[in-house]
């Protein structure tokens, strides 16, 4: 599978951590919210876990998002959810496109797989 990386220290992720760190071709990292890693910490990831539980996200994102092609995730113990904060972005300049976007997006999403290349105007 890969290296991924786990951004943040509340129990659930250092659960997942240990729990994770066991799975055959899969390299663990696992970085405390407080120790920020810099873009070129990384690359060569497949994918990032932030746990959205655990304070502002802002500079979190900041950082993921400046690496093209990196699985952003982001974990909610409060509801058990997993979500797919990453993807390609979509220049809007009206509230019609944000909405075309949106609808778009809900009309080829499905929960557990599914098309998901949806084509946005």
């Amino acid at each position: 599978m890969g290296k991924i990386l786990l951004f943040g220290d509340s129990i659930l992720m250092l659960g997942l951590a240990a729990q994770l760190k066991g799975a055959a071709g899969l390299e663990v990292l696992h970085i405390a919210r407080a120790d920020m890693p810099a873009v070129d910490d990384l690359r060569g990831l497949e994918a990032a876990i932030v746990d959205l539980n655990t304070g502002p996200l802002g500079a979190p994102l900041s950082l993921f998002r400046a690496c093209p092609g990196l699985l952003l995730l982001g974990l909610d113990s409060a509801n058990s959810s997993l979500t797919v904060l990453s993807g390609p972005s979509h220049p809007v300049q009206s509230a019609e496109e944000v909405l075309a976007c949106i609808a778009c997006h809900l009309h080829y999403s499905t929960p557990l797989g599914g098309n998901t290349q949806p084509h946005y105007p």
